[in-house]
Parts: structure tokens; C-alpha cells; sequence
């Protein structure tokens, strides 16, 4: 079994070249979005907190382009492995809703390049191998299965 450290590593390798983006949302002028928008612009992948970003019903990586997403996630899979004081505000979950596929798929496993998807499928195992109590108590484990078999299942789909 890895330690976080090691996935942490394998993810940073995957993503840690990703370019900062120039918009991070849409900027559509939704004043949600445009506040989504200035806190990201206002971060960078070491100054990006918890806080910032595990606020339920206002979360600034549900507007975030697959671009943004990518240049962000070694610090939201960071994040992710905290263990929570509580289950149900545990960041993994949050994370969760960007990295499922639905009907159409997902964005940002259209993003990734091959590498980058063996790391978010390994990243998941990792998860289900290490923290597979707090999964079952702040998740659907079927859910969560789900979308690690999706990622598992398309790893090398270019």
C-alpha cells in the first residue's frame, strides 16, 4: 500500500507542469462565478486552502475549467487525504463531484492526458485503500466505486 506522500508525488508529477491558467471559470459575469473566479485568481497551488475550497453549496472548484482544475489538483488531492474532524465535511467528497462521470462523460477526464489519468486512478485506489472507513461513512461507496472503476477503465484512453 502507498503512503500519501508517494501519491501525493505521483500526482505532482502528473500535474505539477500544468500552466497556470489565465480564467480559471467562465467569467460570465454571474456574480458567483466572478467571485469563484477572483478567489482562484488570488491563490496559486501553495496558498490555496481547506477553507477556500470545502464551503458546501459554495465551492469554487464546481466552476473551475478542467484547465484550472488541472493545475490545482496536487493541492485539492492534498487536501482530500486530511483526515476530517467530521465525515460528512471530508474534502474527498467534494472532490468527488468533479472527478464522477455522468451521462456525458467528464470534462476533465477529457482533459488529461494518459498520465495524469493513471495518477487520479491511482489517487482513488488509494483512497479506497487507506481511508475505505471514511468513505463508507461520508460517501455512497457504490458512488465512489463508480467513479474509480470510470477512471480505472479509461486510464489510457488518449
Amino acid at each position: 500500500m502507498k503512503l500519501d506522500k508517494s501519491i501525493l508525488a505521483e500526482i505532482e508529477t502528473a500535474f505539477g507542469n500544468v500552466d497556470r491558467p489565465e480564467l480559471f471559470t467562465v467569467a460570465d459575469g454571474d456574480p458567483e462565478t466572478m467571485d469563484h473566479e477572483a478567489l482562484l485568481n488570488s491563490k496559486n497551488r501553495e496558498t490555496l486552502t481547506l477553507e477556500d475550497v470545502n464551503r458546501p453549496g459554495y465551492n469554487p472548484m464546481t466552476e473551475c475549467l478542467p484547465p484550472g482544475f488541472a493545475y490545482y489538483f496536487p493541492t485539492l488531492a492534498r487536501l482530500a487525504l486530511l483526515h476530517p474532524t467530521d465525515p460528512w465535511y471530508w474534502y474527498a467528497s467534494v472532490l468527488l463531484d468533479k472527478l464522477r462521470f455522468y451521462e456525458h462523460g467528464n470534462d476533465f477526464h477529457r482533459y488529461c492526458n494518459g498520465e495524469q489519468r493513471s495518477a487520479i486512478t491511482s489517487f482513488l485506489r488509494h483512497i479506497l485503500d487507506t481511508r475505505h472507513s471514511i468513505v463508507s461513512a461520508s460517501l455512497d461507496p457504490d458512488d465512489f466505486m463508480h467513479c474509480y472503476e470510470s477512471w480505472e477503465a479509461g486510464r489510457s484512453v488518449t
